[in-house]
Order: C-alpha cells, then sequence, then structure tokens
C-alpha cells in the first residue's frame, strides 16, 4: 500500500510539467489536423462526386485485373492485355482502329513468313518486318519511358517508337498471334524477349535493339544482377503469358495510377492482386511498399501514418531480401544504347 501511495505521489507530482507539454502537443497536432483538413477540403474534395468516382473506377479496373489473371494461359492475349490498360490510361482511344492496324501487322507477318521455316528464320523474318520495312526504333528521347505511350503496344503501332516497356511487348504480341513461343523475360529496370525452343542455341531478342541477341551472362554484367536475385528466380526466368500480363498490369498500376494519377490507393490494391502471380518480382514489391509510404504520408491519423509507413517499409525490406539491387544510375540505358547492348550478335536481315 505504502509502495502505491508512493507510485501516486511520484506521477502526481511528475504530471504537472509532462500534462502541460501533452496539452501543448495535443493543441499543435488538432491545429495541423485542422489545417491538413482545410487543405483537403480545397482542394481534393471541391467536386462532392469526386470520391465516389474514383471508388467506382477503382472497382471497374479490379474487375478487368481479376478477370484477366483468372483466364487459363492458352486464353491469354498480350496485345488485348496491353490494349484493354492502354483503353483505362487513355479513355478517348479507338481501340477498333488500334486493333485493326495490329491484326494487319500480323497478316503482313504471315504472308511475309513461309510457314515452314526454322526459328532463326523466323526472327530474321520479324526483325526484317519490324525494324527495315515498318522502321520500328527505339525512342532516343525517352529513354526511361517517361511518355505514357511508351508503356502499351499501342504507342509502337502508332508512333513506330518505343522502350523497353513496350517493344519487346509488341514483339511477344504478334509473335505469340503467329503461334511462335516467344516469351518475356525480366531484367532490372528491363525487358526482353526468348524465343522458346531447343533447336535454337541464340534465344534472347533484344527489342530495343533490333531483334539481336545477348547472353543471360551479358545481361548479369550490364545490368548488375546479384547471385541472390538469380537464386531466387527474380530475373532472366522465362515467363508465362499469365505472368507477363501481371507484369504489364503491375506496370499499369506503379505508372500511371501511382505516379500520374497520385492515386496510390488503387496502385496498392491492384498490386495485390497482381503479385500473387508475380511474388519473385521484386521491384514490384519496392515500388508497392514505396506507394504505401506516399499513401501513408495523407493519413491524417499519426498512429495510422506510422503502420502505413512501416507496412511500406517491410515490403521494400522484401524486395531486398528477394535480391534487389541499387536502382540503375540515371542515364544508365543511354550509355548502354550508345555501346549497342543487345548486339553482340545481330540477327541478319533477309
Amino acid at each position: 500500500m505504502r509502495g502505491q501511495c508512493a507510485l501516486f505521489l511520484l506521477f502526481v507530482v511528475g504530471c504537472p510539467p509532462i500534462w502541460g507539454q501533452t496539452t501543448k502537443s495535443l493543441e499543435q497536432r488538432r491545429k495541423e489536423n485542422l489545417q491538413r483538413i482545410l487543405e483537403q477540403q480545397n482542394s481534393k474534395w471541391r467536386d462532392p462526386n469526386s470520391l465516389v468516382k474514383r471508388i467506382v473506377h477503382q472497382n471497374k479496373i479490379l474487375r478487368i485485373v481479376n478477370y484477366i489473371l483468372s483466364l487459363p494461359e492458352s486464353e491469354i492475349d498480350i496485345a488485348r492485355v496491353s490494349f484493354t490498360l492502354s483503353k483505362d490510361a487513355f479513355p478517348d482511344l479507338d481501340l477498333n482502329v488500334v486493333g485493326n492496324e495490329f491484326e494487319a501487322i500480323v497478316a503482313n507477318a504471315k504472308s511475309f513468313i513461309p510457314p515452314d521455316v526454322g526459328p532463326e528464320y523466323r526472327l530474321r523474318a520479324l526483325n526484317t518486318l519490324f525494324y527495315r520495312k515498318m522502321g520500328i526504333e527505339y525512342n532516343r528521347d525517352d529513354y526511361m519511358g517517361e511518355k505514357l505511350p511508351n508503356r502499351y503496344v499501342h504507342g509502337v503501332i502508332q508512333t513506330k517508337k518505343g522502350t523497353c516497356a513496350n517493344m519487346p511487348v509488341f514483339y511477344i504480341a504478334v509473335a505469340q498471334r503467329l503461334g511462335y513461343p516467344v516469351y518475356g523475360v525480366r531484367a532490372p529496370q528491363h525487358l526482353f524477349a526468348r524465343y522458346v525452343d531447343p533447336e535454337l542455341k541464340m534465344q534472347n531478342i533484344e527489342a530495343t535493339n533490333g531483334g539481336g541477341w545477348s547472353s543471360n551472362e551479358k545481361y548479369i554484367e550490364d545490368t548488375k544482377i546479384n547471385p541472390v536475385a538469380l537464386k531466387n528466380k527474380v530475373y532472366l526466368e522465362t515467363m508465362t503469358n499469365r505472368q507477363l500480363a501481371a507484369e504489364l498490369i503491375a506496370d499499369h498500376a506503379t505508372f500511371f495510377y501511382g505516379r500520374i494519377k497520385k492515386d496510390q490507393d488503387t496502385a496498392i490494391k491492384i498490386l495485390e492482386r497482381v503479385m500473387q502471380i508475380i511474388p519473385n518480382s521484386a521491384e514490384f514489391w519496392y515500388m508497392m511498399g514505396q506507394l504505401q509510404q506516399q499513401l501513408a504520408r495523407k493519413d491524417l491519423d499519426p498512429w495510422a501514418r506510422k503502420a502505413q509507413d512501416a507496412k511500406g517499409r517491410a515490403l521494400r525490406w522484401r524486395a531486398a531480401e528477394l535480391g534487389l539491387g541499387a536502382p540503375l544510375r540515371e542515364g544508365y540505358w543511354k550509355q548502354e544504347e550508345n555501346k549497342k547492348m543487345g548486339r553482340e550478335i545481330r540477327r541478319p536481315a533477309l
């Protein structure tokens, strides 16, 4: 009892200065929170229907994502997946026009390539069609793929230019329609294609450099892939079409919703779905962590903010455990393009 009294007296004696500081701190926090609320009222909530519209659209895109990822491997059409995402990013895009242009390219390829030739001839023919006849080339004004059309297949079709975000996808999409076993392969901040056939020794296809070939060892050296990432199958693994579809959706979530629309909540919800399909994609775990931390900074509740920030840090730590290395330095791809990366061996045109 005496000990309890002593504890009570200690608490009471110590109370005035602590209570004074706490009251001041709470009052200050109330003012800060009120200021944030007023700022939001003057911007985000000016349109009373904006929140409703965002939720409706979020539900719509999540239904689309769930539908695409529910399809069996044999029904995944890479071109249509990319076109669907394009329509979300560009509501005024006429998919009939884009789709007809794509079908014309496929038809042209079918008439250009004999049906009974081997894989090496097929690749040389595709390279001739794409890079010589159509004039498709790397967009040297946008090495990092910052321009939105350079993230989707329709950008290649309409501008005849692209980046590593859409040129290999275009290559794969056409090859898929032709019945060729060409699939996507992930490298750090990069995507390339691979023709899977035991008869073909040089299977890798660098779509951003005329369809040339680079060995896995060259990609490891050029993009600084560490042994942990290789062990965890983060990079250089042949993806299924379903996994590539998930990869495209993840890129759409992080770039369009995360960076352009600043809608971290929708981006995170999409990523939570696609990461079930591509759990080894370290880069998207990292980006999901970044989005979580950005969302945390918007929360008015300091405790919720701390919890969300901790979740974001945990996601980024997960990426590090998988073997994610440091981001490639600014200007890296411009330097590599100047060194003619992907052209260890060029496939001669027909």
